[in-house]
């Protein structure tokens, strides 16, 4: 692939891992064969109590009102026995003056201590930052879901309605998120 080729003539440590990166892609793409005995169940979760971790935490924005909230990616944990282990569920927490009991709520459950004091500028977006500053904080961090049968257009969905404290406990350690930052590559390190 011209694209590897390129790669491999840049110089340092940002071409070796611009190549790695291009390699695994390539050979993905040109080898990839389906085996059912890697096949994961995406049954629908059914109602009931899961144990799991918050794999992905990051402030965002409805799309209707632009209302700050925390999307999660709750990952039920498949180092316990439990159904739908591996499956993920998503979640937003919003942050309104109307939502503080249940922001309260989910900290509660995730163990956050008591008291804790969230640093952030009171600007003009302070829910946003203060979305940030959570998500940031709950990264990794176990707790237990109920959920229920949700349909949303036409579809049935396993939804959150609650958190509670997990009673396993533990920890998901955080890695980086699948190469999300980017590249630094200058003009120098371009053959071209």
């Amino acid at each position: 692939m011209w694209v590897v080729r390129i790669a491999e003539e840049l110089k340092g440590k940002q071409g070796r891992e611009l190549t790695q990166i291009l390699k695994n892609r390539e050979r993905l793409l040109m080898g990839f064969k389906k085996d059912s005995k890697k096949a994961q169940s995406f049954d629908t979760v059914q109602p009931g109590e899961y144990e799991v971790f918050i794999e992905k935490a990051m402030a965002d924005r409805s799309k209707a009102k632009g209302t700050p909230n925390i999307s999660l990616r709750l990952k039920i944990r498949d180092d316990i026995d439990q159904s739908h282990a591996k499956q993920i569920i998503f979640h937003n927490v919003y942050l309104t003056p109307n939502t503080e009991g249940m922001v309260h709520g989910f900290l509660a459950a995730i163990d956050i201590d008591e008291g804790y004091e969230f640093e952030y500028d009171f600007v003009e977006d302070e829910f946003f930052q203060l979305a940030d500053e959570i998500a940031k904080l709950v990264k990794g961090k176990a707790t237990r879901v109920k959920t229920k049968i949700d349909t949303y257009n036409g579809n049935e969905r396993g939804v959150v309605s609650s958190f509670k404290t997990s009673e396993v406990g533990g920890e998901l350690e955080i890695t980086d998120e699948g190469g999300d930052k980017p590249l630094d590559i200058s003009d120098d390190d371009l053959p071209f």
